[in-house]
């Protein structure tokens, strides 16, 4: 069912103007675990840390702390949204943050979310394409799923170490 979401999503976007392309074999990548019922419970948005448009081998092939992938979708600069894997990514780590909304509070995070990494900096402001498009994103995924906007969240929000993604500023 994470393939059936995930070309769900894809359509969304492209029914919203917003530019789609596509990692090969982003319908079977995954970190090994399941989405419940196949789809997963909201959306939680990320930044690379890195220059606007770098980062996607990292986030493909992981990191040597990190097994892959890093996430489901990424934002260029133009708007652009990649997607990487239509299967949990490991992005989230445990979600037990300070705001989590009605999302579950979980060691097994990944599992729960969607998770979108806009390649940028975070210490400036992300391109208006990249926050149009990641609006856009959470609209869509909050749409298939029929629930609210509280079902999207900043990492800052869901991280209990500390992360503060996706920053506007220091």
């Amino acid at each position: 069912m994470s393939a059936g979401f995930t070309n769900a999503v894809v359509a969304g976007l492209l029914y919203n103007g917003v530019e789609v392309s596509f990692e090969p074999g982003h319908l079977t990548r995954g970190n090994g675990y399941v989405f419940p019922l196949g789809r997963p419970k909201g959306l939680v948005i990320h930044h690379t840390g890195s220059r606007y448009d770098t980062g996607l081998p990292t986030l493909v092939n992981g990191r040597p702390d990190l097994d892959p992938p890093l996430c489901n979708t990424c934002g260029y600069s133009d708007g652009r949204i990649h997607f990487i894997a239509a299967h949990p990514a490991n992005h989230a780590g445990a979600g037990a943050g300070k705001s989590m909304g009605p999302l579950p509070r979980t060691r097994l995070f990944n599992r729960e979310v969607w998770g979108h990494e806009i390649m940028y900096p975070g210490l400036i402001e992300m391109t208006p394409a990249q926050y149009r498009s990641a609006q856009i994103l959470g609209g869509v995924i909050c749409g298939i799923l029929g629930v609210d906007a509280e079902h999207v969240r900043a990492h800052a929000e869901t991280s209990e170490n500390g992360k503060w993604d996706p920053g506007r500023g220091n």
